[in-house]
């Protein structure tokens, strides 16, 4: 008789328990591990590309062939573009001067 009383109570019991525990964690983990991790995460990543990156420079300022290929890429560059700003000043002259030619006709 008494097996029988005990039995639905520590059903109730460990369910109730569990439940409680579960809960628990579940905001433990949504407000304060998710943002930790992802925190540390993202400083990690941050770290590795700055350290990668410093390291793939240093590595390009003694390499000569790099050295080529920019200052050739740069020269045609600026080339592209200092055409781009002539044409445009030519454009810009002669529009001037067809004004000043129809004010002079008038």
């Amino acid at each position: 008789m008494i097996e029988e009383i005990i039995q639905p109570q520590f059903i109730m019991n460990v369910y109730l328990h569990s439940l409680i525990l579960f809960t628990l964690l579940s905001v433990l983990f949504i407000f304060i591990i998710s943002k930790m991790t992802s925190k540390i995460f993202s400083d990690e990543i941050t770290h590795l590309m700055k350290e990668t990156l410093s390291k793939n420079i240093n590595s390009f300022r003694d390499n000569k062939e790099y050295k080529e290929f920019i200052k050739t890429n740069l020269n045609n560059i600026i080339d592209k573009e200092f055409d781009k700003i002539d044409k445009k000043l030519i454009d810009i002259k002669n529009k001037i001067e067809d004004n000043n030619e129809v004010v002079k006709l008038k």
